[in-house]
């Protein structure tokens, strides 16, 4: 059992692009597939476009994780302070144009990986829009360090090879970079729930940076990492007090209270997460506990027969114990701390499939959360996959035509169901 990433529309925007009219489009959209009960949050960029447009739907709002991981870095390398970072990235993007541009180096790096039986790994460009890239291109340059060495020196008009202390520098900045890398990849899948990590993955990363200040650093990279720390705080740590991402955490039964730092904190997000269960039963029990309309007045029976009076009932008052709030309450705590007291389940085992066979009505909640994604990568996917689509010798296809073609791929494997 897994989750899907499902495309309902792939439309042009008419007018505007302003949170007015995007809200109208993704409303109208919504009614149309008659889903719009079933919808609990909205994830985009930190864009105030998107933010104002999930408020006039009254959605949740959360900003894609990965998009707020990128930013930090891209604020990193603004840093004046960090301009050895900025100098080493350059001269990185330096080398791997030289031989994106030069066949013969090229041909050379690939003869010296096969003598030396090395993989033929060639070098990865930094480009400013796609995420992480910077770290893949800096990974791989220290991956094939010497076959590029040897290459650059036999070459004169080969930009300058890094020294052995950029060399080290760089060896370093990768394994700062490298947990920024790993949150990305592992909340960018669509078949697991996501969300539900990103504040384990906080836990982790910043447990990595505390274990990289008891390392000898060079200065230059102790000035690095005190950078990211200070932007994590600022666009990474709200997370940990979202209510989408306390309660999918929560309710992942992979993890419970052990994905939060503090016992504080998971104090919080039992609260939050109790809340929003008794909420839940409160409903339900009004409902079960509202009359039935199937008896119209002035029917036919009624008529024939005169009303019989009502039997004096003993036990009315359970019915009203059972749909009062302070009920609702209390089974909701008795739920959770049943959920609690069980076991973590293992790492290769589904939380999806968990809750689908769980009799709690707890199940409820965690179905409604733990399918929100933990970024917006699904719909990055779509854009890129229309891009593939809507190409310059296809300029004659309508929106609607793209709309149906992005439809039909997406989706194919679940028309095949």
């Amino acid at each position: 059992m897994r989750l899907e990433s499902v495309l309902l529309e792939a439309v042009v925007l008419q007018g505007h692009h302003d949170a007015d009219n995007l809200a109208s489009v993704i409303a109208s959209i919504l009614e149309d597939w008659q889903c719009r009960s079933k919808v609990v949050a909205m994830v985009t960029d930190n864009a105030q476009t998107m933010v104002k447009a999930a408020e006039i739907l009254k959605l949740k709002h959360v900003p894609c994780f990965a998009h707020s991981l990128n930013l930090v870095i891209k604020h990193v390398l603004l840093e004046p302070e960090c301009a050895a970072l900025k100098e080493l990235i350059d001269k990185c993007k330096a080398i791997v144009t030289y031989f994106k541009h030069s066949s013969l180096a090229s041909n050379q790096l690939k003869c010296l990986q096969k003598d030396l039986k090395k993989s033929q790994l060639r070098p990865l460009q930094h480009v400013e829009t796609r995420w992480n890239s910077a770290f893949q291109m800096l990974k791989r340059i220290g991956e094939i360090r010497d076959e590029v060495s040897l290459t650059l020196n036999k070459n004169p008009k080969a930009p300058n090879n890094l020294t052995d202390e950029e060399y080290t520098f760089l060896a370093e900045v990768i394994k700062v970079f490298e947990p920024i890398d790993v949150c990305t990849e592992t909340v960018s899948g669509e078949t697991y729930t996501t969300l539900s990590l990103i504040i384990p993955l906080i836990k982790g990363m910043l447990m990595h940076f505390a274990q990289l200040d008891k390392e000898p650093l060079l200065e230059s990279t102790k000035t690095v990492l005190e950078t990211i720390k200070k932007y994590i705080v600022t666009k990474v740590k709200p997370y940990e007090t979202r209510t989408p991402c306390i309660v999918s955490t929560m309710l992942n039964p992979q993890l419970k209270k052990y994905g939060f730092k503090t016992s504080s904190e998971v104090e919080r997000a039992v609260n939050i997460v109790q809340k929003e269960y008794s909420s839940y039963l409160s409903a339900q029990n009004k409902k079960a506990s509202a009359p039935s309309d199937s008896a119209e007045p002035g029917s036919s029976n009624e008529a024939i027969a005169p009303p019989k009076k009502a039997k004096l009932n003993l036990l009315s008052y359970l019915q009203e114990s059972r749909s009062s709030s302070s009920s609702a309450t209390a089974d909701a705590i008795v739920d959770i701390n049943q959920y609690l007291s069980k076991p973590i389940i293992d790492k290769s085992e589904c939380p999806i499939e968990y809750w689908h066979f769980n009799r709690s009505s707890l199940k409820n909640i965690a179905s409604k959360y733990m399918c929100i994604p933990g970024t917006s990568t699904p719909a990055e996917r779509i854009f890129s996959m229309a891009g593939q689509i809507a190409v310059e010798r296809r300029n004659r296809l309508s929106g609607e035509h793209i709309n149906e073609i992005l439809f039909i791929k997406q989706n194919h494997t679940l028309l095949d169901k």
